[in-house]
């Protein structure tokens, strides 16, 4: 009883998951923004040609 009176606000808190996925969701965009943002600078490995065959 005592482990379910333990388990029970963060089964009955949609709130909580809500910010979770709001955390998630900003931190995809994050992720999203570092991509464009790399593929924006030229990588200094590219500067040597790579054979196409």
């Amino acid at each position: 009883m005592g482990v379910n009176k333990m388990r029970d606000p963060l089964k009955k808190s949609p709130i909580l998951n809500f910010q979770f996925s709001i955390f998630n969701s900003q931190f995809s965009i994050l992720n999203f923004q570092f991509s464009i943002l790399n593929s924006q600078f030229p990588i200094p490995n590219s500067q040597f040609p790579i054979p196409n065959s």
